[in-house]
């Protein structure tokens, strides 16, 4: 198995988002979840995402078992090959649902969670298919003056 942990990071990138619509999107509509929310915070180079719930299409709150795992694919580093490789690692629907929803506001907001940085939700309209970015960037801006007169 090769060692370049970028081309190795791609593979469980693509395994996940294989398990994400495969098994996990299936899983939550056969749970009668139409659409899942989940807010974002970050600043100082650093950030949060969580998901806030699941809902029906008439807007019932949905409980999920919090013990359910699946298999997500992450790049291990092993001490004594001192090589990466590709392991398999139980994870929470919430802790899948959250790496995939980063992925979707890195590609659209990179970079989110960096200094003064930004916060907003994310919904998931699982029978369509997409999904919505409400997004507010903080910054920190700076005005110059200068004046000049006569004594």
């Amino acid at each position: 198995m090769s060692d370049n942990w970028r081309e190795m990071q791609e593979r469980a990138e693509a395994m996940n988002e294989k398990v994400f619509r495969g098994t996990i999107i299936p899983f939550l509509i056969e749970k009668g979840v139409d659409r899942v929310t989940a807010a974002y915070d970050g600043s100082g180079d650093d950030g949060q995402l969580d998901i806030e719930g699941y809902w029906t299409e008439e807007g019932e709150s949905v409980d999920l078992d919090d013990d359910l795992k699946f298999d997500q694919m992450h790049v291990g580093y092993a001490h004594e090959d001192r090589k990466h490789s590709l392991m398999a690692r139980p994870e929470s629907v919430d802790r899948i649902i959250e790496d995939y929803l980063g992925e979707i506001l890195e590609k659209h907001y990179g970079g989110w969670e960096i200094n003064e940085g930004s916060r907003g939700t994310i919904i998931l309209f699982l029978q369509t298919g997409e999904y919505q970015i409400d997004h507010e960037s903080r910054y920190e801006a700076y005005h110059h003056f200068s004046h000049s007169g006569s004594i």
